[in-house]
């Protein structure tokens, strides 16, 4: 696997035993040739998540609170819960661009 980027670090909430406070977890991404997005816990490095659906390579990506947004060489962007693993909404290249996405800003709210 190559990774593209490495350097998104945000603070999520995993969910707990019900009735149990959420406890908190600093997380890395990289997104990879593979079309695959990877999510590690730090500092243990322990994976979390494998994020699947790009067509092409995932050049791009920024972390939107709980969310984890990434842009792909398909032209794609993809907006991913990282507390579920899912994926929450997919925008294709013929929407509104033609080519890579080659970056990614999201809002913090």
């Amino acid at each position: 696997m190559v990774l593209q980027w490495m350097e998104f670090l945000t603070e999520t909430s995993k969910p707990s035993a019900p009735g149990e406070p959420a406890k908190s977890l600093t997380v890395v991404a990289a997104g990879s040739r593979d079309t695959s997005v990877w999510v590690w816990v730090l500092p243990s490095g322990r994976m979390l998540r494998v994020f699947t659906g790009h067509v092409g390579a995932v050049i791009c990506g920024t972390f939107a609170g709980s969310r984890l947004v990434t842009g792909g060489e398909d032209g794609s962007l993809h907006l991913w819960s990282i507390r579920t693993g899912k994926s929450e909404m997919r925008l294709e290249g013929k929407q509104f661009l033609e080519g890579a996405v080659t970056s990614v800003a999201a809002h913090p709210t």
